[in-house]
């Protein structure tokens, strides 16, 4: 991912960030997402 920023900053573009400091779950396959979306319906109740 560093070589993604450091091409967006030489091309002048827009990089943002988001400070978390409750964690962070990356979603980026559908079984990460599966898992994730059934941690929190179970901390919510919602099941």
């Amino acid at each position: 991912m560093d070589s993604v920023i450091k091409k967006a900053i030489s091309k002048r573009k827009a990089v943002n960030s988001f400070l978390s400091k409750k964690g962070f779950t990356d979603i980026g396959d559908k079984e990460t997402y599966e898992k994730t979306n059934l941690q929190y319906r179970k901390k919510t109740g919602k099941i």
